[in-house]
């Protein structure tokens, strides 16, 4: 009669089965392993193995990993490498581009409502009969327009030629002294 205990455990029981971790070493770990095992006489080889949990098969591994290189490029830090200082340059120049062409685009289609509107109003006063007031509305158009697009841009976008707007902001002679 078999106790419960002594009975062989079946794939849905309660309690987990322990698994074995894989081991895993690192290259400075398999360099000096080897180096002692490559010092060691006869009789201490199986000593070194014994000691450190190891096969013989590890062992020519490891040194067939060591003569090709392989444990060299394992001693590398693992992950990415190192972002180059001109890499991160470019980046953020580039992103500081996109947000300053964002800017111009945003500030042309300011340029661009501003002068329709003073167009609009400016036609719609010369329109009713009041050109001095569609002068004065056009010139403080051209006025805010000026140091943003030039003086010529704002003078095309208003719809007024450069030299009425100069001819109108020009300060008359002053008078002789008497």
């Amino acid at each position: 009669m078999l106790i419960a205990e002594d009975q062989p455990r079946r794939h849905g029981s309660a309690e987990p089965e322990r698994t074995r971790r894989r081991r895993s070493f690192s290259a400075q770990y398999k360099l000096d392993v080897l180096a002692d095992y490559d010092a060691a006489g006869p009789g201490e080889k199986s000593a070194i193995l014994r000691r450190e949990g190891l096969y013989s098969s590890h062992i020519v591994e490891w040194r067939r990993a060591r003569d090709t290189g392989a444990l060299a490029a394992l001693a590398r830090p693992r992950g990415r490498p190192a972002v180059d200082q001109r890499d991160a340059q470019i980046t953020q120049l580039l992103s500081e581009k996109s947000r300053l062409e964002q800017d111009l685009a945003k500030a042309r289609s300011v340029v661009a409502v501003l002068a329709k509107a003073a167009r609009a109003l400016g036609t719609a006063l010369r329109a009713n009969g009041h050109r001095p007031e569609a002068d004065a509305v056009n010139d403080l158009a051209i006025a805010a327009l000026a140091p943003w697009i030039g003086t010529r841009a704002a003078c095309a976008a208003v719809g007024e030629s450069q030299a009425s707007y100069y001819r109108r902001s020009r300060v008359g002679p002053s008078a002789p002294p008497a």
